[in-house]
């Protein structure tokens, strides 16, 4: 029996799993990520810099790292520590190159100054979270950066959950099926 939890919000849908990781959906369903840009906001709990520049085409800004449109995953790290491990990972795909802004490191980011600065980014994969609970301080976070940016989809891989969210209806049900048939 699977543990895949879904939900909706706006014309997103999600679903998070205790079972899976993001190496999960990389290995079952490529066509998450490829063809499409991806931005990676964290790496192993921190900025993809240090393996992301070494990347041809990638680029790095504000702590973010931005893939050239995914063809392959040659290079790109995740879940640094092994496979069963979680790999405090977040990406983000879109059908073109967008610009996140930049992750907060170092502030709080509930700090009235930072909180207001348009270009502010939380990394949310670094707290504990998942979209379908909105009794927590980061779900209105979360939302709002979804709606901000739109993007595709959205993956993390943190430390108690896996979360797919996306907008691509089709894509959705293909990861749902995917990672429920492999947990049978």
């Amino acid at each position: 029996m699977s543990n895949i939890q879904t939900g909706a919000h706006e014309n997103y849908r999600y679903l998070t799993s205790d079972e899976h990781s993001l190496g999960d959906i990389v290995r079952l369903c490529p066509e998450a990520i490829l063809g499409r840009y991806l931005a990676v906001t964290s790496t192993d709990s921190g900025e993809p810099r240090w393996w992301a520049e070494k990347l041809p085409g990638w680029e790095c800004r504000g702590f973010i790292g931005y893939s050239p449109l995914m063809e392959n995953f040659e290079g790109v790290l995740f879940q640094t520590d092994g496979p069963e491990s979680p790999g405090f990972d977040e990406w983000w795909t879109f059908e073109s190159p967008n610009d996140l802004g930049t992750v907060i490191r170092d502030e709080n980011p509930w700090d009235d100054e930072v909180k207001t600065r348009p270009d502010r980014f939380l990394a949310l994969v670094n707290f504990f979270y998942y979209p379908g609970n909105d009794e927590n301080l980061l779900w209105e976070e979360f939302w709002g950066q979804i709606g901000k940016h739109q993007p595709e989809s959205y993956i993390s891989d943190g430390s108690r959950v896996l979360t797919f969210v996306s907008r691509n209806s089709s894509l959705f049900d293909r990861v749902y099926a995917l990672l429920a048939a492999d947990s049978s």
